[in-house]
């Protein structure tokens, strides 16, 4: 494992910064952050509560693998956009560990029906879903209108895989926003 100087420095000031304080949010959207910072976090922040992955470089599903069995257990709310080498991996370790998960937000082609189904067969708690990912199918949807009895919110944007068949999804009392822009 070779870490560069940038992500020493990176890693220092994460190290440091969640010392200070007990941090139940994540200030690392739009940072290169990589792996080895994600299991930083993840080591220092038993109580984090709300992650947001938004654009962060340099980050694989090794590094939200562990960053999930460290501290996934407190974990409320994920956002995971633009990371290239995130895929149905992370959400099956997101799903496993994140029990308590309220919120999911998820904006990748990379993402397909077994991480999705894995997350609304896990979490029971999750109340939005925001999802902008092509590679999702009807399948997912009918898995998540079956078991996601506390779903409030499913936006939908950007599917391309969908047919009419969501209109019989059982809905339970959601706001369904669903956008097909692509």
């Amino acid at each position: 494992m070779i870490i560069t100087l940038y992500e020493h420095i990176i890693l220092h000031y994460l190290w440091s910064f969640f010392h200070v304080k007990n941090v139940k949010s994540s200030p690392v959207q739009g940072c290169y952050i990589g792996d080895h910072g994600l299991t930083a976090v993840g080591q220092c922040c038993k109580q984090l509560e709300d992650l947001n992955l938004r654009f962060c470089e340099g980050l694989t599903d090794s590094g939200v693998v562990d960053f999930a069995q460290l501290c996934g257990k407190s974990l409320k709310s994920l956002g995971i956009a633009a990371c290239a080498w995130i895929t149905d991996r992370s959400l099956i370790a997101v799903a496993s560990h994140s029990t308590r998960l309220e919120t999911l937000s998820l904006d990748s082609e990379f993402f397909r029906n077994e991480g999705i189904m894995s997350v609304a067969k896990s979490c029971p708690s999750l109340k939005a879903l925001k999802l902008q990912c092509i590679n999702v199918t009807d399948e997912a949807l009918q898995v998540v209108g079956s078991l996601c009895s506390s779903l409030e919110l499913l936006a939908l944007h950007s599917f391309q895989r969908f047919t009419d068949r969501y209109s019989r999804v059982p809905v339970q009392s959601w706001y369904l926003n669903i956008s097909t822009k692509v």
